[in-house]
């Protein structure tokens, strides 16, 4: 099963680049496409997570690639307000996998 999703990966990988060769867009879009297709195996792993530790996991590498969305945008539109909104993110993301990594591990969480 682990080589089936190696594969997978490597031909979604082989597509984003083939479609970049074809399209032959701009540095900004090589990034979007390879956070979108972070955010994409993060969010299936979230929704198929074998066990609570990779769901945590997925959730904390959905939010890196939303964080990384919000680098792009405040660098293609030369605006500070969006590096703000990804500090914040990842800030809420870092607090919410350590409430996941507490509920999970069996405490409670007004401790």
């Amino acid at each position: 099963m682990k080589i089936f999703r190696y594969i997978i990966g490597f031909i979604f990988i082989l597509a984003l680049l083939a479609a970049d060769a074809y399209f032959g867009q701009n540095m900004f879009s090589r990034w979007f496409y390879l956070l979108t297709a972070s955010l994409f195996f993060a969010i299936v792993r979230l929704a198929a997570g074998a066990a609570n530790p990779d769901r945590a996991l997925a959730f904390k590498a959905a939010g890196m690639a939303l964080t990384g969305f919000c680098v792009i945008l405040s660098i293609a539109f030369k605006n500070d307000i969006y590096i703000e909104i990804a500090v914040a993110w990842a800030l809420q993301s870092f607090i919410a996998v350590l409430f996941m990594g507490k509920y999970f591990g069996g405490e409670k969480s007004n401790d």
